[in-house]
C-alpha cells in the first residue's frame, strides 16, 4: 500500500561532512554527524545529533555496524564492539535535540582504514496511528524510519592501491579481479581496464568500466576484492591475461 511504502532506508556520504533528515506527516526526526572521520590520537569519540522538530514525542535507537563489500559489491553490515553508544536508546521531546556519544572500544590501534554505518530507527511510542481496514478487522499500521550513514575510523597515514590482480575466462565472459591493497578507501565514477600479455604488452583491447557494471558501488573500501563480468570480445583468444587501470 502506500502507507506501507513510505519505510525509508536513504544513505548519505560526502568526503568532510555529512547531514540529512527526512520528514513525513507521522514521524519526523534529523540526525547529523559533523565528521565522517574518526583518525587515531587522544580523542576517540563522535557526537551525533538527533533533534525533534515535530510537535510528538520520539523514541529513537542507534546501533553501528562495520561494513564490507561481498565480490558483487552488495554491502554486507556486520555486528561490532568496537563502539559504545551512549545512550543506545533516546526519547526526544518536541523541539528538542539530544546528542549520543559513540566512544571507541577498539584496538588501541590499526593499520587499514575501517568502515562503518551509524543507524538510527525511530522505536514505536504510543501515539497517533494511521489504520487500514481489512474485511471487518482494523489493523493497526507502524511506519519505522531507518536513518543510515557512513563513517571512517583509520591511521593518520595511508592511501588507497587499487590493482587488476586477476583476468581469465569465465563462460562467455571475461572476470576482472579487481583489489583495493591499500590502507584507505576509494570512490571511483568511471575507469577503463586495458588488457596486457604475459610480457606486459598493450594487446589494443579497452574496457569501459561504468557504475552498472560495479552494481552501483563505487566505493572501494580498504581489503575490497570485487569482480566484474565483461562479455568476451570477439577474436580474443580464451586464456588469462594480465590488466592495468587506467583512470579517467
Amino acid at each position: 500500500s502506500d502507507l506501507l511504502g513510505r519505510g525509508i532506508l536513504k544513505y548519505g556520504l560526502l568526503v568532510l561532512a555529512f547531514f540529512f533528515s527526512f520528514h513525513t506527516v507521522c514521524f519526523s526526526i534529523s540526525v547529523k554527524l559533523p565528521y565522517d572521520t574518526l583518525i587515531f590520537g587522544k580523542k576517540m569519540s563522535a557526537s551525533v545529533f538527533i533533534a525533534n522538530p515535530s510537535k510528538e514525542f520520539k523514541a529513537v535507537e542507534l546501533t553501528v555496524k562495520q561494513r564490507r563489500h561481498s565480490f558483487s559489491g552488495e554491502e554486507l553490515l556486520d555486528d561490532t564492539d568496537d563502539f559504545l553508544i551512549l545512550p543506545p536508546q533516546i526519547i526526544i521531546a518536541p523541539k528538542q535535540e539530544r546528542v549520543v556519544t559513540l566512544q571507541w572500544m577498539g584496538e588501541p590501534y590499526f593499520d587499514s582504514e575501517r568502515s562503518y554505518r551509524v543507524i538510527a530507527e525511530e522505536v514505536a511510542i504510543p501515539m497517533k496511528r494511521k489504520t487500514l481496514e481489512a474485511g471487518s478487522k482494523s489493523a493497526v499500521v507502524t511506519i519505522r524510519l531507518r536513518f543510515v550513514n557512513s563513517f571512517y575510523v583509520r591511521p593518520k597515514k595511508g592511501h588507497a592501491k587499487l590493482r587488476i590482480s586477476e583476468v581469465r575466462p569465465s563462460g562467455n565472459e571475461m572476470l576482472v579481479v579487481l583489489r583495493n591493497d591499500g590502507t584507505r578507501h576509494k570512490i571511483l565514477d568511471r575507469f577503463s581496464l586495458q588488457l596486457l600479455s604475459d610480457s606486459g604488452a598493450d594487446l589494443g583491447y579497452h574496457f569501459s568500466i561504468d557504475k552498472a557494471m560495479l552494481n552501483q558501488n563505487i566505493n572501494f573500501l580498504s581489503g575490497d576484492v570485487r569482480h566484474i563480468l565483461i562479455p568476451w570480445p570477439k577474436g580474443l583468444s580464451k586464456q588469462a591475461y594480465s590488466g592495468r587501470l587506467e583512470f579517467d
